[in-house]
């Protein structure tokens, strides 16, 4: 006799999209999990001393032009550090194909087709 699905099983299987996020397993899911919740911080600690290297500081700029350029560096150091992550806890095959299409979507790496 087949088990009987809970709704939320029913509504990803619903969801055109769920077959780009299916997870192997329970483990790999928390794998994943466990890799967006350590690289968020993680870009924030390194995007300090990245900013500081190439002498923005804090107090040596306005508010205004400091948080907009924190988020800018920010923003690569993340996914950067999502592959670094990721392939650290066992998840590489998740996370780089994810990080190639956006390459390709901001124009590195296109397809010769």
């Amino acid at each position: 006799m087949p088990k009987k699905k809970n709704e939320a099983q029913g509504m990803m299987e619903k969801h055109p999209k769920s077959s780009k996020r299916r997870f192997e397993s329970k483990f790999q899911f928390l794998m994943v999990m466990l890799t967006f919740s350590l690289n968020g911080p993680l870009a924030l600690w390194v995007s300090e001393p990245v900013l500081e290297a190439v002498g923005i500081q804090r107090d040596s700029f306005s508010p205004w032009v400091f948080w907009p350029l924190r988020i800018f560096v920010m923003t690569p150091t993340y996914q950067l550090l999502l592959i670094v992550t990721g392939t650290i806890l066992g998840q590489r095959q998740y996370f780089w194909p994810r990080f190639m299409k956006r390459l390709r979507w901001i124009g590195l790496f296109r397809r010769f087709e």
